[in-house]
Parts: structure tokens; sequence; C-alpha cells
């Protein structure tokens, strides 16, 4: 299946959801500073990730009167530039805005200003970026009246806040993911890092980046628990213990029921096996040790196994050549194809 920009794009707003309590913080962004900016850098650095993999000629305009904050002009599934260009417009209402009362009438207005003044428009997009808790009756509202509107889509606080906080490797790895779903080596890949703590996974992906970047497979056990990987292996705790407080808060906050129990199917365990750094790594050296990496007689280094390790190489030297990713900026990339969320 081909994917168009437009489909990449809607992945992005849909894939992450934020829990309600969290979508406060858009109570202290300011609309053209923080949100005009924020999701222009976004999908522009969207289409630079979907430009590795299909033509795509990809423009981006600023704040106007014609009823878009940020209107994306592009052509893709061509290259000879004869392809017709279309639009995809983003209307950004930030939480002063959301709380005035004319609001789903002034929306109303300029998206039909849009679709009026914009030629090509193939889509709209109305970003709520408000307090979801404070002003929920106001948002259900502006959800109703465009429910059933042609090529529009309300896209609601708890989607756009993840939006926002895409990392660069996030937005390359979830593209990768989309353009080569079915590729087999990027399923062989996900095999080979079937671990049971996300830190044995960041441990197998450095040493594989390692290889490709030495030329060689054994890394003293010193090094690994200082420098990047002890930073790599507190970030991979850090994110891992987030996770955990942000469930435990909105347990707190809201009575969920069912739907909290699906935010924590989604969120995962706590797939560490310490807090403490070092004692995560011992323990992650233990669980690759002969199935992914030997430990020397004397436990001064680690050897990658490379061919227990092949996929995961090929997909690291693939991005290290797409993208000019150095060693250890490839880590994170393949961790987030891995399914770890930093």
């Amino acid at each position: 299946m081909q994917f168009t920009f437009r489909d990449i794009v809607e992945q992005f707003l849909t894939r992450r959801s934020a829990y309600e309590y969290e979508t406060e913080e858009f109570v202290s962004l300011q609309h053209d500073r923080d949100l005009v900016t924020g999701i222009d850098q976004q999908l522009d650095r969207i289409a630079s990730a979907y430009g590795y993999f299909t033509a795509l000629s990809f423009e981006t305009q600023g704040i106007n009167d014609n009823g878009s904050d940020v209107s994306v002009r592009y052509r893709d599934l061509g290259t000879d530039g004869e392809a017709p260009t279309r639009v995809l417009g983003f209307q950004i209402k930030s939480h002063s805005e959301l709380t005035n009362a004319d609001t789903v009438a002034k929306i109303k207005a300029q998206r039909d200003d849009a679709f009026r003044k914009i030629p090509d428009l193939e889509h709209y997009y109305i970003l709520l970026c408000g307090y979801e808790k404070k002003l929920k009756k106001r948002f259900n509202a502006i959800r109703a009246e465009f429910l059933k509107a042609e090529r529009t889509t309300v896209v609601s606080p708890t989607n756009v806040l993840p939006f926002l906080r895409y990392e660069s490797f996030q937005i390359d790895a979830q593209v990768k993911r989309v353009m080569d779903e079915t590729d087999v080596v990027l399923k062989a890949m996900r095999q080979s890092l079937d671990m049971s703590t996300d830190t044995a996974k960041a441990l197998a992906c450095y040493l594989c980046a390692h290889l490709l970047a030495t030329g060689s497979p054994t890394t003293p056990i010193v090094d690994l628990r200082e420098g990047f990987v002890g930073n790599l292996y507190d970030r991979v705790i850090a994110a891992a213990r987030d996770r955990k407080e942000r469930l435990e808060t909105a347990r707190e906050i809201y009575d969920l029921g069912d739907e909290i129990d699906e935010f924590e199917e989604e969120e995962g365990s706590l797939s560490i096996s310490s807090l403490d750094s070092d004692t995560a790594l011992a323990s992650d050296i233990e669980q690759l040790d002969r199935e992914f990496a030997e430990q020397s007689a004397d436990g001064g280094s680690l050897t990658l196994m490379v061919a227990a390790a092949t996929a995961v190489v090929a997909v690291a030297a693939d991005a290290m050549v797409r993208y000019g990713y150095s060693h250890k900026e490839v880590v994170p990339y393949l961790l987030d194809l891995a399914g770890v969320d930093l």
C-alpha cells in the first residue's frame, strides 16, 4: 500500500494520546510563538522523513488571513513535477482563544473562508490546543458541529499534545514503520530484540551501533557503565518510571474505570529490571549472555554475536546512511522501532 503525505500526517495526529490532565500544559502556550511554530516544525520534520522514501515537493506557509494558520502545499507520488499540488490546512486554536464564547462560530467562519480562498485545499484540520478538563463542554460542541463536515477533522488536545512532543528520531522511526510495515528485515529486527526489559534492548542496540562505528564487536564492560550507555540507561529508566507515574496520576485524578485499564495496556508495564542503572546493566548482561552477546571469561568485556544481531545491524546501517545518524544517534531510533518509548 502506498501512503500519501496526508496519510502520514494523520498517523502522527492519531497514534499517541496524552492523559486529559496533561493538556493543562496548553494553558501556558501562546498561539504564534509556541503552537504555530511547533506545528509548522513538526510538519517539516515529517515531510523530511517521508521524503527519504518517496518523491515529495513540500512548502509550508505561515500565519495568514485565509482561515488557516499553517498551510502545507505538497506534491507526492510523482517525480515529473506535473502532478497537481494539494494543500492541507491547519487551524490552530489556543487555550485562551477557546475560552471565548464565540469560538464555535469563529471556527466555522474560518473553515468556510479557507475552502473559498485556498486553491486545491484537500483537507482541513482544526487543532484544539486547550485544557480538556476545563473546556470539555465547548470541545464537545466543536466536535459535534464538525462531525459530518466534509474534508474536515477536529483533533483533540489529547492528540495534539503528543504530536508537538515528537522528537526527530521518533518521527523518522514512525515513518519507517509506516512505509516499510511489511519489510522482512524490520520484522526480523524486532524479533531479535524480543527481550524482557527495555534496558536490555537498549544495550543490544548500542552493541550493534558500536560494531558499525568501530568495526569491533567487543566492548569493555567498564565503558558500558560510563558515558553514553550509562546515560542511555538513565533515560530508559526515567521514561519507564514516567509512564508509571503518569498512569498513577491519572488514576488519582479521574475515575476512568475500564478506560484507564486500556491506557495501562497501551502504556505497558514497567519494563525494567531495576531503577538502578548499574544493577539493570548487570542483569541485562546476564540476560544477553550466549543469546545475543558473550561475556569474556574474566567478565571484563562483552562481545556481540553478529549472527544473532544481523537484522539489527542492517536496520542501524540503513538509518546511518539514510538519515546521517552517528552511532549514538541511531540507538534511540532503533529503540523506537523496537517499541521502546523514550
